[in-house]
């Protein structure tokens, strides 16, 4: 056999081995092993839940001092003197001066067609609410959980017309949160890893979807008695009592979201 007749037999077996090198190569290398990566995943959604108990410390409250009419001088002056007479009752109840606030806003009365005859505008004038709120804060509540609501009644009687509902505050709110939170998703994630090790399967990350929470977000607030209007009434009718204070525990629930991804080994 001549060389020019056997070199196309060369040049195969030349290319079959180093074929058969690059394999041996690329599986000694990992890159051609059907491993996890070439697996498809499959997810889990979890979700647990943690909840503490606590017992509010505090309540604020915001009352009203409103006026209905077109003498914006007159009703200016009628609510800075009942305001002022307010808020030297409960400082001298008590109350931390420092915590009190106010504030003053006008709009529009669109209720004034509903008001008794004889307070009826005499012209076309739109009458003009004045309002001026002063929050209120009690502290060591549960000492005496009816002295707030007494307080309340007594500023009635020098001008208060209607009450916000009572918004408690619960000691050590942030850090009891912040604790939830971590608990939740320790356990969210060990929830994961058990539900997936009892069906063979192997954990191959988690990816969090988030914790959200009744109670830590802004939104602790007492379950209380809120006066609205009835709908014929005027917008500035005084309301009858002050709202009572209902003491007891607040509970604050923390929710964990998650997805683990895993094998099946």
């Amino acid at each position: 056999m001549s060389l020019s007749s056997s070199m196309p037999k060369n040049l195969f077996y030349t290319f079959a081995t180093l074929l058969l090198l690059t394999l041996v190569i690329l599986v000694g290398s990992g890159i051609f092993i059907y491993n996890r990566n070439t697996q498809i995943l499959s997810s889990l959604p979890v979700s647990e839940k943690l909840s503490q108990k606590l017992k509010p410390e505090s309540a604020r409250i915001t009352l009203h001092i409103r006026l209905s009419g077109t003498d914006l001088d007159k009703m200016n002056a009628e609510i800075n003197q009942k305001a002022t007479s307010i808020q030297e009752y409960v400082i001298a109840q008590g109350l931390d001066k420092d915590k009190i606030k106010t504030n003053v806003s006008s709009y529009s009365d669109n209720n004034y067609n509903y008001y008794p005859a004889q307070l009826t505008p005499k012209s076309d004038i739109v009458p003009t609410v004045l309002d001026k709120s002063i929050e209120l804060y009690f502290d060591k509540i549960t000492q005496n959980p009816k002295r707030p609501t007494e307080i309340l009644n007594e500023t009635i009687k020098r001008g208060v017309t209607q009450f916000d509902a009572f918004i408690f505050e619960t000691p050590d709110l942030e850090s009891v949160c912040s604790d939830l939170r971590s608990q939740v998703e320790a356990k969210a994630s060990e929830t994961a890893k058990k539900k997936i090790a009892a069906v063979g399967g192997k954990l191959i990350k988690i990816e969090a979807q988030g914790t959200t929470s009744n109670g830590c977000d802004g939104d602790n607030r007492g379950i209380g008695p809120i006066y609205a209007k009835d709908s014929n009434a005027s917008s500035v009718e005084p309301t009858k009592s002050a709202p009572e204070l209902l003491t007891g525990e607040t509970e604050i629930t923390v929710y964990s979201n998650l997805i683990a991804l895993y094998i099946i080994k």
